[in-house]
């Protein structure tokens, strides 16, 4: 089913992910808050570029649509406009990665050695499985 532009993401899967790790990290009040203080900066950032990229993609998907209802040859510049889309999504897609990397670091040096072990092991964990 395609998303129409204006309707709200999945729930926070990282969100949830997290969810329980304060406990787990044993956690102050201080690094609770500046944690969330963090998540919340980082969803404002990525929200952002997560709506970029499901526009972009409608646009790919109704493009590539309406190409096809017309039965017509796929024109060169219908074909370089499609490729310009492409590697607009490509490039919002690398630069969600990044903040996502970044929001690891964030927290990361928010954390003494000890936590640091479990949260690397938990992080770990979240990448891996599929």
């Amino acid at each position: 089913r395609f998303r129409r532009p204006g309707r709200s993401a999945p729930p926070d899967a990282a969100g949830t992910a997290f969810r329980g790790l304060d406990r787990r990290l044993g956690l102050d009040s201080l690094q609770i808050r500046q944690i969330r203080s963090l998540r919340s900066r980082h969803l404002q950032q990525t929200r952002t570029l997560d709506s970029a990229i499901r526009r972009q993609r409608l646009e790919l998907l109704e493009g590539r649509l309406q190409a096809s209802q017309r039965d017509a040859a796929l024109s060169d510049s219908f074909l370089d406009e499609q490729s310009a889309r492409y590697d607009s999504v490509a490039a919002h897609m690398i630069r969600l990665e990044r903040l996502n990397l970044q929001h690891i670091e964030d927290i990361r040096a928010l954390l003494d050695e000890n936590q640091r072990d479990v949260f690397d092991r938990n992080i770990t964990r979240m990448f891996t499985t599929p």
